[in-house]
């Protein structure tokens, strides 16, 4: 392995916004859609004015080259968006970056979460974390069979004190900021009160959290009419699994969730779609 660039690593702020999202796209192969990648940093920027997260970059001859941004949900933290330049990968940079990044969360939370790519994988075994399970991310047909049995959904434009109570004991911590910060960039909020709720913003669903399998058909079911066709599902929630094999989904993306310290006090059995890669 080359030896690491010299790089300056410094908190990120929101004039890098722009940068930052040309490198995570770069590094993951999007190609198009920008506007969504920045979106999702914005949020993070949003979370860091709040006190709830924040971003560092990475900087070499005048540029950004690397990111990482990390996510305060109460009792536990998540660490995402740690990407490189491809030019410049396998040079010690996204070590570095996820090293600052721990040192920021050092003694703030007992549990720190993230989702590695197969790539990733063996960088932070070896800075410590533990495997927990599969995530893997789905692509849903454009015309899904016909859902009976629904339930009532309604679309909300606020956070409930009821949603919030669900997501944390479903999550293991209050992501309200998280979810506020979604909806203030046009993501729509359904829900079966009282039993769960999904958030959906463009072709994205997640999370989407329910106490009963039918709640989690009504959401998803409207989710799909609203044009969602990606997500993202815990492989430890077997109803989950059931459910997108009946809908005829489509993998393409498997990632490994991770721990650093106690494990967080989630219940997957609730959690039918994180959030994102980015934001767990």
């Amino acid at each position: 392995m080359a030896l690491a660039l010299n790089v300056e690593l410094r908190p990120a702020t929101p004039g890098d916004v722009e940068s930052m999202a040309g490198v995570y796209a770069r590094a993951f192969g999007h190609s198009s859609k920008l506007d969504q990648i920045v979106e999702a940093f914005q949020v993070y920027m949003e979370l860091a004015e709040r006190g709830r997260g924040g971003c560092i970059v990475a900087e070499h001859e005048g540029s950004v080259v690397a990111t990482g941004c990390y996510a305060l949900y109460g009792g536990h933290a998540w660490i995402g968006a740690v990407t490189v330049e491809p030019r410049l990968q396998r040079r010690r940079i996204g070590t570095a970056v996820t090293r600052r990044l721990l040192q920021l969360l050092h003694g703030r939370v007992p549990s720190i979460g993230l989702d590695a790519t197969p790539a990733g994988e063996q960088l932070y075994r070896w800075l410590g974390f533990t495997p927990e399970y599969r995530t893997t991310a789905y692509l849903l047909p454009e015309k899904p069979p016909v859902l009976g049995g629904r339930l009532r959904v309604e679309e909300l434009d606020a956070v409930p004190a009821w949603l919030r109570e669900l997501d944390a004991e479903a999550a293991g911590g209050d992501r309200a900021a998280l979810i506020e910060a979604w909806l203030r960039r046009g993501a729509k909020l359904l829900a079966v009160k009282g039993e769960g709720y999904a958030l959906v913003h463009r072709c994205r669903r997640g999370p989407l959290i329910a106490r009963s399998i039918d709640a989690a058909w009504s959401l998803l079911a409207e989710a799909m009419a609203r044009g969602g066709r990606r997500l993202i599902a815990p492989a430890v929630n077997q109803q989950v699994l059931e459910m997108l094999a009946v809908l005829g989904a489509r993998e393409t993306h498997v990632f490994t969730r991770m721990r650093l310290g106690s494990p967080r006090p989630e219940k997957p059995e609730m959690i039918y779609a994180i959030h994102s890669y980015m934001k767990g």
